[in-house]
């Protein structure tokens, strides 16, 4: 969420942020909707004249449940975050799960793992690893179960893409559906 001194800066810019909100139907399910807001619309600038800085946070808080500077991370937001099932899913960013640090952290081992998240697929009720390791010099993404198979579903070396795909695959086993 965007707090008060990024909105100020973002106003001052004329910037354009997203906010991501839940549409529910009739059965408590709901939809992450994104929206786009100029801020250099009039209504805004009105808001800022009379209210303030914190007129806006509020009013956009009374709108959306989270704030984004770019569509990316509220689209990460919208697919990643809090995964509806009987219970929830809550996947890192990048960011989040700290892989630069981490990746600095063991640059200098020849063997390191990281375990990112573990989660009960819906379909079987096998665990699930998403993990980070490193093998002779080289960072993997791993997503694996850990029954006595130890299936990888998915190895792909580090990148921000492969991270995308990982979370893809996590969001597909903790919601039933095919991989």
């Amino acid at each position: 969420m965007i707090n008060a001194e990024e909105l100020k800066e973002l106003i001052e810019k004329d910037a354009i942020v997203y906010g991501v909100y839940r549409e529910y139907d009739d059965y408590g399910h709901y939809d992450n909707i994104i929206e786009e807001q100029d801020l250099s619309e009039g209504y805004y600038i009105d808001v800022y004249e009379k209210y303030g800085i914190t007129g806006i946070l509020d009013d956009l808080k009374n709108t959306y449940d989270n704030l984004f500077e770019t569509k990316s991370e509220a689209e990460f937001d919208a697919k990643y975050k809090n995964i509806q099932r009987t219970e929830y899913l809550d996947l890192p960013t990048w960011e989040e799960a700290e892989i630069d640090k981490i990746v600095k952290i063991s640059n200098n081992k020849n063997y390191c793992w990281y375990l990112i998240k573990s989660f009960t697929d819906k379909k079987n009720n096998e665990m699930f690893e998403f993990s980070l390791s490193k093998d002779d010099d080289q960072f993997y993404l791993s997503v694996n179960n850990e029954d006595s198979s130890y299936k990888d579903l998915f190895e792909k070396s580090l990148t921000c893409e492969n991270y995308l795909k990982a979370c893809e695959i996590c969001r597909k086993l903790f919601l039933g559906e095919e991989v």
